[in-house]
């Protein structure tokens, strides 16, 4: 089966979380034997030393709806909700969240209304999605008409990097950066959408503030303004604002925090939860979303619009017990890029095979 994966995403300097998911997802099919091609939206030329270019995994510019006019493949899949406008082509798309559906504020009123046109324009052009959680499917379906049995549950994985590090090589390695001894680590852009003002303030009041700091990993974003009034008013000299941060220092940043706290607003997913997990650190993660069903009850469940109850759980995760954070750590291994790949490759087959029905009935 020749899969091609509209890769646009990856190309940007600070690399998203689907921009991720695309690489790890072609890097694991192509890895099991199958047939890659990574697409490239001719919009992302100028930044084109970004792409990913795995070896034996073929390229391919495109441009919409010029070229190519008849592409060489048995499924083309959209992993960003947006799937290229090929005709006579089988189509799959991925769904990460839909926070534009559920809410009406966390980005700005034209963003929003752009994904929630990409959402319908998915129910009328794709032959199957994947939901990355259970959660995410029922979101979808409660505010979009689409066949139940054609939206496919499949989990993200874990990359091995994320484990527990040797103490003393971590710490040097921290130091480098110098960074504290003691944090709490959240990750994810400092929005609305994500919290983050609650949750420095939900910091400032828990009894661990008065020993680790809180250490910001990610970019500023829509409401950035109201994270920085939260950190002037209640967290000011405890909260160091990181920025985006590579793969390679988030590795030990999650390695050597005192906890993760991500009481997000949604999560569609919530790969941090998992990867602070396998790094055997405690979570603090939302009582809505998908945080739940992806902790497993692995994690400290708080209310994310009560600050009161994000500072007791700051406080219960720091101390949570050795064979607790084993446990965690082994439910998040359960959670590989391979069985990804596996059951993305059953969705694609079962995508082909209900268009071939269907074509086969038309006659």
């Amino acid at each position: 089966m020749r899969v091609i994966i509209d890769a646009s995403a990856v190309c940007w300097p600070h690399r998203s979380g689907i921009a991720r998911y695309i690489i790890a997802l072609s890097d694991a099919l192509s890895g099991a034997g199958e047939d890659v091609c990574l697409a490239y939206r001719l919009s992302r030329w100028p930044r084109r030393n970004l792409r990913h270019r795995p070896p034996g995994v073929e390229t391919l510019w495109v441009q919409e709806p010029l070229w190519p006019l008849t592409p060489r493949c048995d499924v083309v899949h959209g992993p960003d909700a947006r799937v290229p406008r090929w005709r006579q082509t089988v189509r799959v798309a991925t769904l990460h969240d839909v926070y534009s559906l559920l809410f009406d504020d966390g980005a700005p009123a034209a963003f929003l209304e752009k994904k929630r046109a990409a959402y319908r324009r998915l129910a009328t052009s794709c032959d199957r999605i994947i939901a990355v959680s259970s959660k995410t499917k029922r979101d979808f379906l409660e505010h979009i008409d689409f066949p139940e049995d054609c939206i496919d549950v499949i989990y993200h994985g874990v990359d091995p990097c994320f484990s527990p590090c040797d103490e003393e090589p971590l710490r040097r390695r921290l130091a480098r950066h110098q960074l504290p001894e003691r944090y709490l680590l959240f990750v994810g852009e400092l929005s609305v959408r994500k919290n983050v003002a609650r949750i420095v303030r939900g910091f400032a009041r828990s009894s661990a503030a008065g020993s680790c700091k809180l250490l910001l990993a990610g970019r500023p974003s829509h409401g950035v303004d109201e994270v920085r009034r939260a950190i002037d008013e209640e967290g000011r000299g405890r909260v160091i604002e990181l920025g985006y941060v590579a793969d390679e220092l988030l590795r030990d940043l999650y390695a050597g925090a005192s906890a993760l706290v991500q009481p997000t607003l949604l999560e569609g997913f919530g790969m941090p939860l998992l990867e602070a997990m396998a790094s055997g650190v405690p979570v603090v993660a939302s009582s809505n979303g998908a945080a739940p069903e992806i902790a497993g009850g692995h994690g400290v469940l708080v209310d994310p619009l009560d600050v009161d109850a994000i500072a007791s759980g700051i406080d219960v995760a720091v101390d949570a017990p050795a064979a607790r954070l084993e446990a965690a750590r082994l439910h998040a291994t359960g959670f590989t890029w391979e069985r990804c790949a596996r059951e993305t490759l059953s969705s694609y087959q079962k995508a082909v095979g209900e268009a071939l029905t269907a074509t086969e009935a038309s006659r």
